[in-house]
C-alpha cells in the first residue's frame, strides 16, 4: 500500500500495509516479501476490530515479528495531523 524510501532509487525503508477488510494473511505475505527481499521495516494498519486477529496471525519468524508494528487508523491520522501542525509552525517561523 505504501513504501517509504530514503533515496529515490533505493529500496523501501518502510513498507505499510493498510488492511481494513480483515484479509490479514495477504497483508502479512506482502510485508514478509518486502522484509525478505529488501530488509524493509514492516508496518501494518488495521481496524480496531481486527487488532486481536492481527496479533494472532503474526508469524513465528522471529526477526520479522520483532520489526513489525501494528497500528490502528486513528493513530496514523493523529500522527498526520500533528505533522501538519508542526509544518505550519515551521513555516510561520521561517524554518521549513
Amino acid at each position: 500500500d505504501v513504501v517509504w524510501k530514503r533515496e529515490m532509487d533505493g529500496v523501501p525503508t518502510y513498507v505499510f500495509e493498510v488492511e481494513l477488510s480483515g484479509e490479514l494473511e495477504r497483508a502479512f505475505m506482502r510485508l514478509k516479501f518486502a522484509f525478505n527481499k529488501w530488509n524493509s521495516i514492516p508496518r501494518l494498519v488495521v481496524s480496531p476490530e481486527f487488532m486481536s486477529k492481527a496479533q494472532n496471525v503474526i508469524s513465528s519468524e522471529e526477526e520479522f515479528c520483532r520489526q513489525l508494528r501494528i497500528y490502528e487508523p486513528r493513530e496514523i491520522e493523529d500522527l498526520w495531523r500533528k505533522k501538519l501542525q508542526l509544518k505550519q509552525v515551521e513555516e510561520r517561523l521561517g524554518i521549513y
